[in-house]
């Protein structure tokens, strides 16, 4: 797997929990992910009275530096350890919230409030059976302890235990129950169990609580709102839904939460161009709201149309003020790896922050690097403290292919900071490089560990069980990728790849299931369904002259859906040409397929349907040119051999046939009659294509 595109602060994929996200979730404060050792300059009696202070103004960023040397310089203060890790969490540094958190539940008169903020961090950092042992622990304490319950619930949420997250959320409404939150935790787990005449009850009694609530907390009350409307949808009744969820936006026009939850039910429905133009609407009439704006990007992105998505973004950095626009703009040119511009834009974001953070700084030298520029990474790198300095100067050397460098500086920077997710993916590949196969191993697990979203590590780990032979653990690690990365389409295939490969159909199921969920992706995965459907098709060719009755229909219904995808012409293609050898249809699909990408195969295809119709000056450099984009063109240089030979041009055809047998891919047959025909003497005057054998 390749290491294009990954940087220290987290692995660029598509579903990277990178800047963008981080906006969205929690303001620039989140974007804290690296250690940085600050002297504060304070000799209060009490430093946390300073510290609170900068909270409670809400520059959590500032107290998060300042406890961590605080914690440094006193790491058996647990109120410390407590306070810093309420910060991280504050940031959205769940992760690295874990282990201060751990350690101040060991006091036992912080082990109540500091075991609920440790549930919570685990929780987020998707570890969600620690999460239930953190969140029961605090429970076995005092079982009355709501925060616990509630946290519990969300875990055995994530962990698929739906009916002990319902019995979590019950009581937590029997101890709280004017608290919204949990509400709406209660009715969400009802609908997901189905148990729809319950939840018609919950949302009848939380009603009056959320109609409190349309003033002081509109927010809360939109999101009950757009509730009851896709409670209806869930019903059966789709018109009532679509139109109380109308009404929602209707009401609360101002509360982004009401398109985005209203757009989740489209895109639920699988109407995800209807819940475009919801985003679309939202924008237009608050063009200054930069979340419709991220929104919009990210969903014009993921359907392809990159050239709108930065229209939209470039015209949030003129309309709006701030580092924000420009990392949204920053983070495009990483998905779309551009990575000058995606450097251009991290420097304006850079000039417009007073101290930026060093995540940030680590982030445009791994643009530079990336972009090319090494002396210019080298240059930001030394500024940076430990252990980021340690880290990107691993990542250059890896640039620079010494692995043995870039795994002593990574592994120097993982001493000072040992969760740091994509520097193990990054140890990991370094030892890969080496041949060190049990310590790439070890360091990607150590990743997936942390934080299986940060890297590919999960991947990485799926690729080498695979080449083992490992199915079982291959799939594992194929299925917790996908679980981390659900938006993006490669780790769908991968899963994909690797179920068919151990003859999997469960996790096949998963893989399009997957792909089907994701905004956008309704063309490709009809064009995968089809690629599945047909691919015996694909490999017996003239082997099975006589495709499945049911095969057909199911393709010629894809290419409906997915007229333009090479792979569903090519496999459809391939179906005709068993049964029509030569026929007018095989080459229209087969020539089209070669237009719009599908390289050597389709090449191959057509150029052996052209000899089956006689038209052999044309399939010669049809076959020449995918005989050069093949790595095994062996079928091509088969079929350029019939060619030549129809034309009487002998000596060519010999040199075809000859060099056809020196690459796999011809079934037995083919590989008898090309090893006869590369070494008998041809008939000069016969003048004619031989039949496929």
């Amino acid at each position: 797997m390749s290491a294009r595109g990954t940087t220290i602060l987290a692995a660029r994929t598509t579903a990277r929990p990178r800047v963008l996200r981080a906006l969205r979730r929690a303001g620039l404060a989140s974007l804290l992910a690296l250690p940085v050792v600050v002297s504060t300059g304070c000799h209060e009696t009490d430093p946390l009275e300073s510290i609170h202070a900068l909270q409670s103004q809400g520059e959590w960023l500032e107290s998060a530096s300042r406890l961590q040397a605080l914690v440094e310089a006193s790491p058996e203060d647990a109120r410390l350890q407590l306070e810093y890790g309420k910060a991280l969490l504050a940031v959205g540094e769940a992760t690295r919230a874990i282990w201060p958190l751990r350690r101040a539940t060991e006091d036992e008169g912080l082990a109540r409030e500091a075991g609920v903020l440790l549930s919570m961090a685990l929780l987020s950092s998707m570890n969600p059976d620690d999460a239930i042992a953190a969140a029961s622990r605090v429970l076995e304490l005092d079982p009355e302890a709501a925060e616990a319950l509630f946290v519990r619930s969300r875990a055995y949420v994530a962990a698929r235990r739906e009916e002990d997250a319902l019995n979590d959320a019950d009581r937590y409404v029997e101890l709280e129950p004017d608290d919204p939150q949990g509400r709406l935790l209660q009715l969400g787990i009802l609908v997901m169990l189905e148990q729809l005449g319950e939840a018609e009850e919950a949302i009848a009694a939380a009603a009056p609580i959320f109609e409190d609530l349309a003033d002081s907390k509109p927010e809360e009350a939109a999101r009950f709102c757009v509730l009851e409307g896709v409670f209806a949808w869930e019903k059966g009744d789709r018109e009532a839904g679509e139109q109380h969820l109308e009404g929602c936006l209707a009401r609360f026009p101002e509360e982004p939460i009401a398109v985005i939850e209203t757009v989740a039910a489209w895109d639920r429905a699988g109407e995800a161009e209807q819940a475009t133009t919801i985003v679309r609407d939202a924008l237009s009439r608050d063009p200054d709201r930069a979340e419709y704006r991220l929104m919009l990007a990210e969903r014009l992105r993921a359907i392809g149309d990159d050239d709108e998505a930065e229209h939209v973004l470039r015209e949030g950095t003129q309309r709006l003020e701030g580092p924000g626009p420009w990392l949204a703009l920053h983070d495009f040119y990483v998905a779309i790896d551009d990575h000058a511009q995606a450097a251009e834009a991290m420097r304006e974001a850079l000039d417009r922050m007073s101290d930026p953070p060093a995540a940030l700084r680590i982030a445009y030298a791994d643009d530079l690097l990336l972009s090319g520029d090494l002396v210019a990474a080298e240059r930001e790198a030394e500024q940076l403290p430990p252990p980021g300095v340690h880290l990107v100067r691993g990542r250059i050397h890896l640039a620079r292919r010494d692995p043995a460098a870039a795994r002593a500086a990574l592994e120097e920077g993982l001493r000072l900071w040992p969760d740091n997710a994509s520097a193990r993916w990054l140890a990991g590949r370094a030892a890969e490089q080496m041949g060190d196969l049990p310590g790439a191993i070890a360091h990607y697990r150590e990743s997936v560990r942390s934080d299986p979203a940060r890297s590919p590590a999960a991947a990485e780990l799926a690729e080498i069980y695979a080449a083992m032979g490992a199915g079982r653990d291959a799939i594992e690690f194929a299925d917790r990728h996908l679980a981390s990365h659900p938006e993006d389409p490669e780790a769908a295939a991968l899963l994909l790849r690797l179920a068919r490969r151990f003859d999997r159909t469960d996790a096949s199921t998963r893989a399009l299931a997957a792909l089907a969920a994701m905004p956008g992706r309704k063309e490709p995965l009809r064009a995968e369904q089809a690629r599945e459907q047909g691919s015996a098709l694909a490999v017996a060719g003239s082997e099975d002259p006589a495709p499945r009755a049911d095969a057909d229909p199911s393709l010629e219904s894809a290419l409906i859906d997915a007229p333009r995808d090479p792979g569903v012409l090519l496999v459809l293609a391939r179906a005709l040409s068993a049964r029509e050898p030569g026929s007018d249809r095989v080459v229209m699909l087969a020539r089209s397929a070669l237009m719009l990408g599908g390289g050597g195969e389709a090449g191959t295809l057509l150029g052996r349907t052209l000899v089956e119709r006689g038209d052999f000056t044309a399939a010669i450099p049809v076959l020449q040119h995918a005989i050069s984009s093949l790595p095994a063109p062996a079928i091509a240089q088969y079929w350029l051999g019939h060619a030549h030979e129809s034309l009487g041009q002998m000596d060519a055809a010999r040199e075809a046939y000859a060099r056809s047998l020196e690459h796999p891919g011809l079934s037995a047959a083919e590989r008898a009659d090309a090893t006869q025909r590369a070494r008998a003497p041809l008939d000069d005057s016969r003048g004619r294509g031989p039949s496929a054998p």
